[in-house]
């Protein structure tokens, strides 16, 4: 993949053109308009003095310059359909390059997503700007390479033959103008990162300065001095370094300025003194004069698009970086373990198979710039058995879910399904051997049907029965709700439900998927310990002929469980079944003793 202006122009018009052909058509249309009309507009005057010179308004004079008045006319309306149809269209850019953009991010190993994070948020809020986004700057900047070649090329057809040494004037004084703007947008492009530092830190302080959140503590500690000053050395850099790169572009504008004054005192001097001496007629005055003008324009403006889509470019390629190795879901048949399965077509992300056993291996991970949380970790789950990992909060429980399900990758050792490496799976493989409901769940802004299976929401029977499963059934009658009810998450139209009642809706959708390991990480850590208990009740039925992983900090909500794994920083610090760990008289009977006791007084102080 080359990294040039002409590939990455070449790499942003086939998604251009894939987004919206019709913008593509009517930047063009624009384009000729861009051409056409100053030409007229050239030819207009020119007409009617050649008219007035001659005493009198011929046929011919008349249909000339009725022409050009009717060109005028349909050359304006014909660039504003033209530009109108351009800006709306522009959203599309904006939609479909955030979605390239989304789409890559989330077919990335969830693993990695981290290291791109800081890269996806600066592109997606270049694609999401309707002035920064690099698509449509690099389709402004072709239309002006355009029409400024077209432009120059068309007119110096008329000027063939004629002065050359104010062809050369234009030509010169042109690139003079552009150099101008080249210096100072380099200057700009250098301070650009201070700049935008000095601007995100004056944001920050200002916003943190005006969060109500934050407003206890700025006034019980005194900070606002310290702030006030902080935010005014951030905002006084940040207008130093702006006013230095005004300034530079400002003296850039006078100086082109000078240069434009400059060349046409020259032209018009040269032409006038031509027009005396009588090689030109004044119409023909007029017209070599705007023609020359408008050569200047063009080059102007091709030379301008050069600079401005070389800045593009820069952009455009690092949203190719971004997206080379995207990698899309396959469709075709797959395969987990030693088993060939197909996608079944109640859902597309379950597989049909026998529970399987779970081996992690020496494992050792620590998160970057930490100490190793685990260090030679060693457990097994047999096959379909029910295993509830506690602790205390920063034990380590969510993490070796995150590394089970492969969201992380462990320095060393290794995770074992059945015996095979789970690094040995492919990305739709791994996906399909796990279900969870994790402590910090989603609702999609969407129906309840798509939200328990929104790959599959048509299946209203099979939907319908996992609700009822979960006891839902109650709950969507007396709300008198059905599958094609909306959330409260559009719009803030639609049913609120409570906590539990999502609890119940995301073990639905759990359940639905029906996937051969089940996992419940922590996720009624809001409710009560009686409704907690009920949940992990409820899910403890649906884990039949699965192996499970129930993970929470409330000792009594699981001692259902096969097996019980306590750990403590990282390290089993107990295990076995709870009757053996309370006869045990461990740690995990100390914690045990002490929930209880607390919530033993909790409900004698309400019965108060």
């Amino acid at each position: 993949m080359k990294n040039n202006m002409w590939s990455n122009t070449l790499f942003a018009f086939r998604n251009i053109y894939r987004y919206d052909r019709g913008l593509v058509l009517y930047s063009l249309v624009d384009a000729a308009t861009g051409i056409l009309l100053p030409f007229c507009e050239i030819l207009l005057p020119s007409f009617a003095v050649r008219a007035l010179m001659g005493n009198s308004l011929g046929k011919n004079d008349l249909l000339w310059i009725l022409a050009c008045m009717v060109s005028i006319v349909l050359l304006y309306f014909v660039q504003g359909f033209a530009r109108k149809q351009c800006v709306w269209r522009y959203s599309y850019l904006m939609q479909g390059s955030a979605h390239d953009l989304l789409a890559h991010f989330y077919h990335e190993e969830y693993s990695e997503i981290h290291k791109n994070l800081g890269q996806y948020r600066k592109l997606r809020g270049q694609m999401d700007s309707n002035t920064q986004n690099s698509y449509k700057c690099t389709l402004l900047s072709c239309k002006d390479i355009t029409v400024g070649l077209v432009g120059s090329i068309f007119y110096l057809l008329f000027l063939i033959g004629s002065q050359w040494y104010l062809i050369f004037l234009v030509l010169l004084t042109g690139a003079a103008q552009f150099l101008l703007m080249r210096l100072a947008g380099n200057y700009g492009m250098k301070r650009k990162a201070a700049l935008d530092q000095s601007r995100r830190e004056y944001e920050y302080l200002l916003q943190a300065t005006g969060d109500l959140a934050h407003g206890k503590e700025i006034r019980l500690f005194g900070m606002f001095p310290w702030l006030s000053e902080r935010t005014d050395q951030s905002f006084a850099e940040f207008k130093t370094i702006s006013s230095k790169i005004k300034s530079t572009y400002a003296a850039a504008q006078i100086g082109g300025l000078s240069v434009e004054f400059i060349r046409d005192t020259v032209v018009y001097a040269v032409m006038i003194f031509l027009t005396i001496k009588g090689y030109f007629t004044i119409d023909f005055m007029l017209f070599y004069v705007g023609i020359m003008r408008g050569l200047s324009a063009f080059v102007r403006k091709l030379l301008e698009g050069i600079r401005s889509l070389e800045k593009d470019s820069a952009t455009i390629w690092e949203i190719r970086s971004f997206l080379k190795n995207d990698r899309k879901l396959s469709n075709s048949v797959q395969t987990v373990g030693t088993k060939s399965f197909e996608k079944t077509k109640k859902e597309s992300y379950s597989v049909k198979m026998p529970p399987p056993a779970i081996e992690f291996r020496n494992i050792t991970f620590g998160y970057e710039g930490a100490e190793a949380l685990y260090r030679n970790f060693n457990l097994t789950i047999g096959a379909g058995e029910k295993l509830a990992i506690v602790g205390v909060n920063g034990a380590g429980k969510s993490t070796l879910v995150n590394l089970l399900c492969g969201f992380l990758v462990p320095g060393e050792g290794e995770i074992l399904i059945d015996g095979k490496p789970l690094h040995e799976y492919d990305r739709q493989s791994r996906i399909q051997l796990f279900s969870a409901v994790f402590q910090e769940h989603f609702m999609l802004p969407a129906t309840l049907a798509e939200n328990v299976s929104p790959s599959n929401f048509k299946d209203r029977e099979g939907i319908l029965s996992c609700l009822n499963r979960v006891g839902m059934a109650a709950v969507l009658e007396k709300k008198k709700a059905g599958l094609d009810t909306k959330t409260a998450n559009i719009g803030g139209q639609g049913l609120t439900f409570s906590g539990g009642e999502q609890q119940k809706l995301l073990l639905a959708r759990a359940i639905y998927k029906d996937a051969p390991i089940m996992i419940l990480d922590e996720p009624t850590s809001a409710l009560d310990p009686v409704a907690e208990k009920q949940v992990y009740e409820n899910y403890r039925q649906f884990a039949k002929e699965k192996t499970s992983l129930f993970i929470s900090h409330r000792l009594a909500s699981t001692r259902f469980c096969d097996k019980i794994c306590l750990l403590d920083r990282g390290r089993i610090a107990e295990y076995g079944t709870h009757e053996a760990l309370i006869d045990k008289k461990g740690l995990y009977y100390t914690m045990f003793e002490a929930q209880s006791r607390a919530y033993r007084e909790e409900g004698a102080d309400e019965e108060k």
